[in-house]
């Protein structure tokens, strides 16, 4: 056990999980050329037939969404090489959502293993994404906010919202925005460039972070914030503002995640090492205001 200890200010030791880059380019959307798209999505309309009646109707939608995305992007503009694609989105009717939903939620719930099938769900505060990948046809993944919009995008390939990520198993904490609003370092981050960033962090459960930025409303306040950990305790590469937006750049991380980012709290160098949200709904955790 690491039993470093840091003259006031303590970080829990041994929490702490390793962290690795990717190899560059594993984060951006891939590139293919144009006889590659037309095999894929050759392949991917074969493929069609081995799937269930719902999954086959959802799919094909997916399918002749990407299709006329990518003849629309062939109108305008002639490729010499690899190219990406967006996701394209879908609009199936509620009761084909419903449907594809619980078959979904059915596996995941049920842990089931399905060969060729990969799902996966990720919950924030504001929505719940569900994602199916279907091996040779692609990958539909659904965004359900909580106000009750709904979105559903569409990828040839394998997507992102598979790979382990950052923004997976995020722990929300209801609390009073007494604790987080005074303490936003959102500009103190963006401006260090290649310094150290000197930020201010405030204390949960035993646990110290930095408020990274957040949302403001009349009836909800929240914030993105990362928990630090000692420099000597972090496993993984370590970062300034230019480092990470370059490996950001390159595809070597996920845009957005700051673990491995060197910040300076009361003098002593710490490293962000995981997200958290934090969040006041006004109502539920609302509370008379500390005199």
């Amino acid at each position: 056990m690491n039993t470093s200890t840091q003259s006031g200010f303590d970080f829990p030791l041994d929490i702490h999980p390793q962290f690795a880059e990717q190899p560059a380019g594993t984060w951006h959307t891939p590139k293919f050329t144009r006889e590659e798209y037309a095999r894929m999505f050759e392949v991917a309309e074969e493929k069609l037939e081995d799937l269930s009646w719902i999954q086959r109707r959802m799919f094909a939608l997916g399918l002749q969404a990407a299709q006329a995305d990518h003849a629309e992007k062939l109108s305008c503009w002639n490729p010499r090489g690899a190219y990406g694609l967006l996701a394209s989105q879908i609009e199936p009717d509620a009761e084909l959502f419903e449907q594809f939903m619980t078959g979904c939620n059915n596996m995941i719930d049920g842990d089931w293993d399905s060969p060729g099938h990969d799902y996966k769900r990720r919950v924030s505060r504001f929505r719940i994404e569900t994602g199916l990948h279907r091996l040779d046809v692609g990958t539909l993944v659904a965004c359900q906010w909580y106000d009750g919009v709904v979105r559903v995008a569409f990828r040839p390939t394998r997507d992102p919202f598979f790979r382990e990520s950052y923004l997976d198993d995020v722990p929300m904490y209801g609390v009073h925005d007494d604790l987080f609003a005074d303490h936003c370092c959102a500009q103190a981050l963006s401006d260090a460039g290649a310094g150290v960033p000197k930020v201010r962090v405030f204390n949960y459960e035993g646990r110290q972070y930095v408020n990274a930025g957040g949302l403001y409303s009349r009836d909800f306040r929240s914030c993105d914030a990362w928990s630090v950990c000692a420099v000597e305790d972090w496993r993984g590469p370590t970062y300034n503002e230019e480092s990470q937006s370059l490996a950001w750049d390159e595809g070597r991380t996920q845009q957005g995640d700051r673990r491995g980012l060197m910040v300076s709290v009361r003098g002593k160098l710490a490293v962000l090492d995981g997200l958290a949200t934090f969040y006041d709904d006004l109502t539920g955790t609302r509370r008379i205001r500390p005199r």
